[in-house]
């Protein structure tokens, strides 16, 4: 019988509980050498925080998958993962205190001292935890026995893939050739790949039902290109009982995020340039939505200043709306305080040739465009023209953080590459937004930043670019 092996959230429940335990010391530490007495000693604020600090690590850990291959990452990567796990944890605190108005009250101190005694606490007793674990796993000995069979060419990538990823799952135990070589020096090949003294290079198909007669063998691993040769080794090891693994590695080998789901009744191979789970996209979405309900306040408040003042110094509509190409190729309204004279559409093919994005009329920027009224300048540079997009947001054409909604013509120039950059809802702000905005003149800079961010998105990542569009909105940088 083969026991299936599932990633669920409480996979690193152990981990999880001594994260917690271990954020809980450094939270009350922190307030003792800050104020000298126990957390219950001062106020509520802090007492409440003590909860705080577990329900935001929570999120963290379902969310941004904390502890992913947490047991194969070496000390450095640990302390990464240690620094940016507090860095976020400590922004999103912060932000909460903001958001309460009683960030006045917290003690500056105390919350630095939390970020270095819990990155290091997490740091070290992770690494601690991760030996004791690893050494008991070891001392067990009881992992399934897992025979490869595979051949010359592909041998040492396969072994070599296998070793990275066999922590707590397998323990690769021999290896049979289809196309043995007496000649070769395999011993080479498998101290080349790190693989223990109790792996070894058994032979050729010949050796093979000795081999399964004599030693203990679980699961079985193939990689082999000849389909017909596949399917008769298969119902060969079925008969006997054991697990069958038929790799795909090396057939798909280039594909990203690479996993096998049930499509339509029948098992396929899933490639995407990202993956998300759908409880980060639940938390992206409930992001949006608090987010625009907040910036639909701050519309309604422009919405009473410069509405008068569009109206003044250019007759017409207060609001502008456009089509613009959303998600794979989706089109919606994108809203805005109009900022350009109502003739600016028509006015824009004469200007085309003063673009300063290169690009073939990919992405339209110039400076001192004579088609913005006076207010305009100003509603551009402070981003005062784009709050009517929360209303995008908060219908779910857009989100907060994402990719710059093309306009029609620009989607029709497209090449399929460019075309990745909307596999990604499209955003209010992103990672060229906060990167220079108008400073960059290269429309395939914009569509690597873009790319940058799909493929390494999680909600932590949004949560620092909202900050940084803060900051780029305040300093006017890249503005035009």
């Amino acid at each position: 019988m083969y026991e299936k092996t599932k990633n669920r959230w409480f996979k690193h429940l152990d981990f999880m509980i001594l994260d917690m335990i271990i954020l809980e010391l450094a939270y009350l530490l922190s307030y003792y050498i800050r104020l000298g007495k126990g957390v219950g000693a001062h106020n509520n604020l802090y007492q409440n925080m003590q909860i705080i600090v577990l329900v935001f690590d929570i999120v963290l850990m379902l969310t941004l998958k904390v502890h992913k291959n947490i047991l194969k990452r070496k000390i450095l990567q640990e302390i990464w993962e240690s620094v940016k796990n507090m860095t976020v944890l400590v922004i999103m605190i912060m932000g909460y205190l903001y958001y309460i108005q009683q960030s006045f009250y917290f003690s500056r101190l105390i919350f630095t001292m939390f970020w270095i005694l819990g990155t290091v606490m997490l740091c070290v007793i992770r690494t601690v935890y991760k030996m004791i674990v690893r050494k008991r796993l070891m001392d067990r000995g009881n992992f399934p026995q897992m025979l490869l069979i595979t051949e010359n060419q592909k041998m040492e990538d396969t072994i070599a893939r296998m070793q990275r990823h066999s922590v707590n799952r397998f323990q690769l135990c021999s290896v049979i050739l289809k196309d043995y070589n007496a000649e070769m020096d395999y011993q080479a090949v498998l101290k080349k790949v790190g693989v223990n003294d109790n792996c070894y290079i058994i032979g050729g198909y010949e050796k093979l039902e000795n081999y399964l007669k004599e030693h203990v063998v679980d699961e079985v691993m193939m990689d082999i290109d000849d389909p017909m040769e596949l399917e008769y080794l298969s119902q060969d090891f079925l008969t006997t009982g054991l697990a069958v693994h038929i790799c795909l590695a090396h057939t798909f080998g280039n594909l990203p995020n690479q996993i096998i789901e049930w499509v339509g009744g029948m098992p396929v191979l899933t490639s995407s340039i990202s993956i998300a789970s759908p409880i980060q996209l639940l938390f992206k979405r409930l992001m949006d939505i608090a987010g625009a309900l907040v910036g639909l306040l701050i519309t309604g408040i422009a919405f009473l200043i410069f509405a008068p003042i569009i109206k003044i110094q250019s007759p017409g509509p207060v609001f502008y709306s456009q089509e613009r190409v959303g998600t794979n190729g989706r089109r919606f309204k994108i809203y805005k305080f109009r900022s350009m004279y109502p003739d600016a559409d028509k006015r824009k093919e004469a200007l085309l040739k003063e673009n300063k994005i290169e690009g073939d009329g990919l992405l339209f920027k110039m400076d001192n465009d004579p088609r913005i009224i006076p207010i305009g300048r100003f509603m551009r540079r402070m981003s005062i023209d784009e709050l009517p997009q929360f209303y995008n947001i908060l219908k779910g054409d857009m989100s907060l953080v994402g990719t710059r909604p093309p306009t029609v013509d620009e989607w029709e120039k497209y090449s399929p590459h460019h075309r990745a950059r909307l596999s990604f809802k499209p955003g209010l702000t992103g990672m060229w937004q906060v990167s220079g905005r108008s400073d960059i003149t290269d429309f395939e800079e914009v569509v690597a930043l873009d790319m940058k961010y799909i493929r390494e998105w999680n909600l932590g990542m949004d949560i620092i670019l909202l900050f940084k569009t803060i900051q780029v909105v305040l300093t006017s940088k890249g503005a035009v």
